[in-house]
C-alpha cells in the first residue's frame, strides 16, 4: 500500500504470469471509503505481450511481400502467411486460457474485499482506548 493507491493479488505454489493483480484506491467521500480498481496482469507480462504481437503483426507483411516479389505461387503465399497467423492465435489462446484459469482468484478477491470492508461503522469496546478520535471508524 502506498498513499491511497494498493495492489492486491492471491499467492499461490509456483508461478503464474497471467495471474490478476487488483490495482486499487481509496476514495474519500461524504459517508466513507469507496475502494476503486480493476484488475489487470503484470507490467512486464503486458509488455512482452505487446511486443509479441506487435512484432508478429509488423512482420506479417514483410513474410508475405516477400513471398510475392519471389514471385511464389498463391498457395506458397498463403501458407508463408499462415505462419505468424497461427503464432498469433495460439498466443491469443494462451492468454485467454490463462485468464480463464485464473477467474476464481479474481472473484476471491472481491469476496475479500466486499466481505472485509463491508462493515459500514465500527466501535471499540468503551474500556479499550485505540487512539481513535470519537471512538469509531467509518468504513
Amino acid at each position: 500500500m502506498k498513499d491511497d493507491r494498493f495492489r492486491l493479488r492471491c499467492r499461490r505454489p509456483g508461478r503464474d504470469s497471467f495471474a490478476p493483480i487488483f490495482y486499487g484506491r481509496l476514495l474519500s467521500v461524504m459517508d466513507g471509503t469507496v475502494v476503486e480498481g480493476q484488475f489487470k496482469i503484470h507490467l512486464v507480462v503486458r509488455i512482452f505481450m505487446m511486443f509479441w504481437f506487435g512484432a508478429l503483426v509488423a512482420a506479417l507483411p514483410f513474410v508475405v511481400g516477400k513471398a510475392i516479389t519471389e514471385q511464389k505461387s498463391p498457395a506458397h503465399i498463403a501458407e508463408t502467411a499462415l505462419g505468424p497467423l497461427i503464432m498469433i492465435a495460439l498466443g491469443y489462446g494462451i492468454v485467454r486460457f490463462g485468464q480463464w484459469l485464473d477467474l476464481d482468484q479474481e472473484r476471491d478477491m472481491l469476496t475479500l474485499l466486499t466481505e472485509t470492508l463491508e462493515a459500514a461503522e465500527w466501535s471499540p469496546p468503551p474500556e479499550s482506548d485505540h487512539g481513535l478520535p470519537g471512538g469509531s471508524v467509518t468504513g
